[in-house]
């Protein structure tokens, strides 16, 4: 009675049971062996929907390069487009390369360069005499062809007599990537012609322009986006040719710049017309004026004005028209311009930014005597500041100094202009005692003339004994802000 359990065996229904089961998982697996027998492979050999079509080797003969490239455009199936590319090296046109280029991609060997000798290896497209190196699209089809072409890869070299670079008509969803055109001193780098179809959605990405009277010349084109890249109006030498553009938007609306660098042009971007658009961390170097605007709606962000490399002070950094109606300034930093902005339009905002700053901070140290009570600069040549007074004409002037007082003498701090001192300025910053320390003061200046350049100075005077102002590796800087 008490041993171990019985087991109990199979009876007829488990053995049924067990062989259905068994029946079943060897039908799955032949079954999936025959799925996976009948099934194609995960890689194939897979072939490009569109044609792709490798142009030979440039020849040396302007005639036979043309007639290449140009077959190779025409062999492209209708509305289908595809893929032309091209070897290194130069090839030399005759006459433009024309075609409509329907979702049509043209590539080279090598990628984007400043100028001519930065970039080995490089297919390069030297620009017949007269006309434009391609003049692709046509007019009318904007909206409708919403597969524009796409160039990647290319140098377009030109010269003073050719139209330009690259002229695209009535294309949408256009792309220039990584290409440089250059040399058409008396023409036009990319002109994007929507030629009265509206057409949209185009972008520029690593695209330069350098040494090209007009860089870019947009007429038309609603959405378009530019990605950084260059424009370089006189290969950053000298000064800006006269009357010579980096971008100019005659038609259209709604561009955004993104981090592009624009310098050595005399206008950097023309807004003649179109609304809201937007210009986000664009670096200005060396114009006379940086953006004229007179679109009813514009913005810029960030970025930089900066004429030092022109060496002395000038240009203005925003020339808005009467036109413009609503402007929101809000850039980076503005250096060695004469004019901030000079506002003829309305509904214009700036908010508060810095206009201007100094730090000096001599290795070794210098310290600055003073013992008499007539007014002095401290140092005109670096304890002063020059800015571009903002349109509210009220700016605050922050100085931060080391200091030292003797016992029992008084000293004072203020603001001079022109050898004079500026009423109202003059700050007591020590009296009686012996002390020193670190001195911080703001002073606010009105009813300054909006766009007019000021310089001011550090004065500083003493009485009854004397006093130190002292700046450098062993004290700390002197330092002086404007705001406004």
């Amino acid at each position: 009675m008490g041993g171990l359990a019985r087991h109990r065996g199979f009876g007829p229904k488990s053995v049924i049971l067990l062989l259905l089961v068994l029946s079943l998982a060897v039908t799955a697996v032949i079954f999936l062996g025959k799925v996976m027998a009948t099934s194609p492979p995960l890689v194939v050999d897979c072939k490009p929907s569109t044609p792709v079509y490798c142009v030979p080797a440039p020849s040396g003969v302007a005639e036979t390069d043309t007639s290449n490239i140009q077959r190779a455009i025409d062999a492209m199936p209708d509305g289908v487009g595809g893929t032309i590319v091209l070897q290194a090296g130069s090839y030399t046109l005759s006459r433009p390369v024309t075609g409509y280029l329907t979702g049509t991609t043209i590539v080279g060997s090598g990628g984007t360069a400043q100028g001519l000798g930065l970039t080995q290896g490089t297919t390069r497209i030297i620009a017949p005499p007269s006309g434009w190196a391609f003049d692709v699209g046509k007019a009318g089809e904007g909206n409708a062809n919403f597969s524009g072409a796409t160039f990647r890869d290319l140098q377009i070299v030109g010269n003073d007599t050719a139209a330009g670079g690259i002229w695209i008509k009535g294309h949408s969803n256009f792309r220039i990537q990584n290409c440089t055109v250059t040399g058409f001193t008396a023409g036009t780098g990319l002109l994007l012609d929507s030629a009265g179809s509206g057409s949209q959605y185009g972008e520029l990405s690593g695209f330069q322009s350098t040494d090209n009277h007009l860089g870019l010349d947009v007429r038309g084109t609603n959405g378009l986006r530019i990605l950084g890249g260059m424009f370089d109006g006189n290969h950053n030498s000298g000064s800006p040719r006269s009357g010579s553009t980096a971008i100019r938007v005659t038609e259209g609306d709604t561009l955004r710049m993104f981090g592009t660098v624009i310098q050595y042009y005399e206008t950097g971007v023309d807004l003649a017309v179109g609304i809201n658009s937007e210009l986000y961390g664009v670096r200005f170097e060396g114009f006379a004026t940086a953006v004229h605007n007179a679109a009813p709606s514009t913005r810029i962000y960030g970025g930089s004005f900066d004429n030092s490399i022109l060496g002395a002070p000038s240009g203005t950094a925003v020339k808005n028209d009467s036109t413009a109606r609503q402007l929101f300034f809000d850039p980076g930093d503005v250096t060695e311009v004469l004019h901030f902005l000079v506002d003829q339009g309305s509904g214009t905002q700036t908010p508060v930014r810095r206009l201007a700053s100094k730090n000096y901070n001599p290795t070794p140290s210098v310290t600055r005597t003073v013992s008499g009570s007539s007014s002095e600069d401290v140092d005109h040549a670096n304890a002063t500041i020059s800015f571009d007074s903002p349109p509210s004409g009220t700016v605050t002037l922050k100085l931060s100094t080391n200091f030292k007082a003797a016992e029992g003498s008084s000293l004072f701090l203020f603001l001079r202009r022109g050898g004079s001192d500026v009423p109202g300025t003059r700050r007591l910053v020590a009296q009686g005692g012996s002390n020193s320390g670190i001195v911080t003061i703001e002073w606010e200046v009105s009813q300054l003339v909006p766009g007019e350049r000021y310089t001011y100075d550090l004065g500083v005077a003493s009485s009854g004994g004397v006093a130190e102002l002292r700046f450098g590796d062993q004290w700390g800087p002197l330092a002086i802000s404007v705001t406004g």
